[in-house]
């Protein structure tokens, strides 16, 4: 999305891709630990699968199926992969939170 196909496996590729995913796991922490501020402790990993599962949803369903990144993966072992690694961060996610969250002071 960012740079064109030729310069994914670059260095500079590289690290873009990986401020591109540091960021997306940053919204998507900061809209599960309001989730949960909001709503409580109950139930707060199938909260942080429910987060990840929205995120993976607007990326791969949404945008890009409006084809705005220029690529459209439909290979089936490619979406649960990233399928996969969408609950597993929205699950580390809820462990972070609760790990290193302080609600009880605020």
């Amino acid at each position: 999305m960012y740079i064109e196909k030729k310069d994914l496996h670059t260095p500079a590729g590289l690290i873009i891709g990986a401020a591109a995913d540091y960021i997306m796991g940053g919204v998507k922490g900061v809209v599960l630990a309001y989730l949960i501020y909001f709503t409580g402790w109950d139930f707060y990993l199938f909260k942080g699968i429910a987060v990840g599962l929205l995120f993976w949803l607007i990326c791969f369903g949404l945008i890009l199926r409006l084809n705005i990144a220029g690529i459209d993966p439909v290979e089936p072992g490619t979406n649960l992969t990233h399928l996969s690694w969408h609950i597993l961060l929205g699950v580390t996610n809820a462990l972070l939170i609760l790990q290193l969250g302080n609600f009880y002071s605020l």
